[in-house]
């Protein structure tokens, strides 16, 4: 006679296992939760949970701030119900709003369940439950989106985030400075381009580690780095040129070589736009560059 299957009934969710003092001791699984998951558009991959209303927008205050420029600054809202299975979706009068291809009228609300899809502008939404093996895998994503895998800064996209959040508020402070490490075209043609990621890396650890919490940095791609100061121009100069102090003073060590590492930097304060800020602290930088590099050169 065969022995009774092992496998759990569908729909029942088994507990984990755990050692405890050299046993085994049961542990209930997470509980399940809703997850607001975005689909396409410039915020591709985040996720929001769903356990109070969350407000959806271009607003900088917005629970899932959209980079989308068809979204109103605060479009609609998504909430739970006393169903564990349902949603509402409310209508906030800022632009269209679609729910699984039908128009929801403005400042109107309807309820929606699992995986019917949200359409704002050209951002694709849709309400998921995940288990704990999914919730893990949520972390992983989002941490991902927002941090560089080389260097442990920031990413480029919670870079431009950050940077079109700060511009909004034009009463604080903002400087933006570039940096890129000089010589690492020489590195990759000589030791390999694993040399030239380990500078890059190593560049990156001794850039967080020097600039503590007072400035935001990220890694835009390549040997570049950005880093936001809320501070007065002169403070961020300061900082900037302590920063290339580390570097010049920290050799990268790889395999059995010793690389001397230098930094060039372009800064520039507030301007009226993204677009702005960002080109005259790249001229800045270029002619840090051009005038040999491991040097502080501010925007005019």
């Amino acid at each position: 006679m065969r022995p009774p299957s092992k496998t759990a009934p569908e729909g029942h969710r088994t507990a984990r296992l755990v050692t405890v003092g050299g046993g085994t001791s049961s542990l209930p699984p997470a509980p399940d939760v809703a997850v607001l998951v975005v689909l396409t558009g410039p915020q591709l991959g985040e996720r929001v949970r769903l356990v109070s209303r969350v407000e959806i927008g271009r607003d900088p205050s917005a629970g899932l701030r959209l980079r989308d420029p068809h979204v109103g600054p605060r479009h609609l809202a998504v909430e739970p119900t006393a169903r564990l299975d349902r949603w509402r979706v409310i209508d906030l009068g800022a632009g269209a709003t679609h729910l699984d291809g039908r128009a929801l009228a403005p400042h109107t609300s309807r309820e929606i369940a699992t995986r019917e899809e949200i359409r704002v502008g050209d951002t694709l939404l849709r309400v998921e439950v995940h288990g704990e093996v999914e919730q893990e895998f949520d972390r992983v994503v989002v941490e991902r989106l927002h941090k560089d895998d080389l260097t442990g800064l920031y990413s480029r996209r919670k870079f431009e985030d950050e940077l079109a959040t700060r511009l909004e508020h034009d009463d604080e402070p903002l400087v933006l400075a570039l940096l890129d490490v000089d010589g690492v075209k020489r590195v990759n043609d000589a030791h390999g381009h694993l040399a030239g990621a380990a500078v890059i890396a190593h560049v990156g650890r001794t850039i967080a580690r020097t600039l503590g919490s007072r400035g935001l940095a990220a890694r835009l791609g390549g040997d570049e780095i950005a880093i936001l100061f809320a501070l007065p121009l002169t403070e961020a100069i300061a900082i900037t040129e302590s920063l290339l102090d580390a570097v010049r003073f920290a050799p990268c060590v790889h395999e059995e070589y010793r690389h001397a590492v230098t930094v060039s930097a372009g800064i520039a304060d507030r301007r009226g736009d993204a677009g702005l800020i960002m080109r005259a602290a790249d001229s800045a930088l270029l002619e840090a560059k051009r005038r040999g590099g491991d040097r502080v050169n501010v925007a005019q």
